[in-house]
């Protein structure tokens, strides 16, 4: 048995017919403990703490509550990270790990599909959740580096505007069911435009949910904006500011717009009328430029 935190706490139980003045002490093991033991735990941790305990107090020892500890995050840190290492290599900030982590969570995607994978930190919740991983990266080490980390992904060596819709079209003809797609590669306007039409070519037979990573930035979010998201009927939802992004005051990207979520659904039936781009945050995005070194000297933002 391995007893590994034992606290005290005054609680009312008005459910339970328990007076308040009773002092619960819970009891955790990384196994099931019996009462017995439970007490025995007890027993040892209040005399090495020279506890005293009122006569008008009845200790209540609530000894099924063990769960095992790795089951349980102890902090920030472990809802964030998967381990240690991706602390060091993530490239997002905590509010889009957070957001990445949760919807993945709730997605689990049969398949999904990652351009620009970089050190690997979006992509190990990726594969933690999902059954399959397309990583398409123009960068040929990334399936020496990342491959032997990542048993379920998938690497594709290339440029996405060339690698990413024979990829499309081989899903479209095993009737995969793509569920995801993070889309992180190429930063220029017309990079992002591409990376985002050729995804629309796909016939979703499930929702599709669409990540843009770094839709704070002007030109990334020019590219996003001006993706022909209308003439695909399958488009349901667009919001360019799921998760705002930051202005970063350190160098070498001193003033520099970087991060955010812009977000896209795709749903396997045809959208009626006119699909509208929200922007929930452009007055913050707005004012930022005013602010970055995006922002020509005498220009208006």
């Amino acid at each position: 048995m391995n007893i590994h935190r034992v606290k005290s706490l005054r609680h009312t139980f008005p459910n339970e017919g328990h007076p308040d003045d009773k002092t619960r002490y819970i009891v955790t093991s990384a196994q099931p403990i019996t009462a017995d033991e439970a007490m025995a735990c007890f027993n040892q941790w209040a005399k090495s703490h020279v506890m005293y305990v009122s006569s008008r107090e009845e200790v209540l020892i609530d000894y099924e509550a063990w769960l095992p500890e790795k089951e349980v995050p102890q902090s920030l840190k472990e809802i964030l990270f998967v381990d240690e290492h991706e602390r060091q290599i993530w490239q997002m900030t905590s509010a889009e790990r957070a957001t990445l982590f949760f919807l993945l969570s709730q997605i689990n995607p049969q398949c999904s599909i990652e351009i620009g994978s970089s050190n690997g930190g979006s992509l190990a919740v990726l594969s933690q959740f999902s059954q399959i991983v397309y990583s398409l990266d123009i960068d040929p080490t990334c399936k020496t580096r990342l491959g032997p980390r990542f048993s379920n992904v998938e690497f594709i060596t290339g440029d996405s505007r060339a690698t990413l819709v024979p990829l499309l079209h081989r899903l479209q003809t095993e009737n995969s069911t793509l569920e995801f797609v993070l889309i992180d590669g190429d930063h220029t306007a017309e990079g992002i435009k591409h990376d985002i039409e050729n995804v629309l070519q796909f016939k979703p037979n499930q929702p599709v949910y669409i990540l843009m990573h770094d839709s704070f930035n002007p030109e990334v979010r020019a590219g996003i904006q001006s993706a022909n998201w209308q003439d695909c009927l399958y488009v349901h939802w667009v919001e360019l500011d799921l998760v705002p992004g930051i202005l970063l005051n350190r160098m070498p990207f001193h003033r520099q717009m970087w991060g955010g979520f812009a977000f896209a659904l795709l749903r396997p039936v045809v959208r009626r009328g006119k699909l509208e781009l929200s922007a929930n945050q452009a007055p913050l995005q707005q004012a930022a430029i005013k602010q970055s070194a995006q922002n020509p000297p005498g220009s208006v933002a």
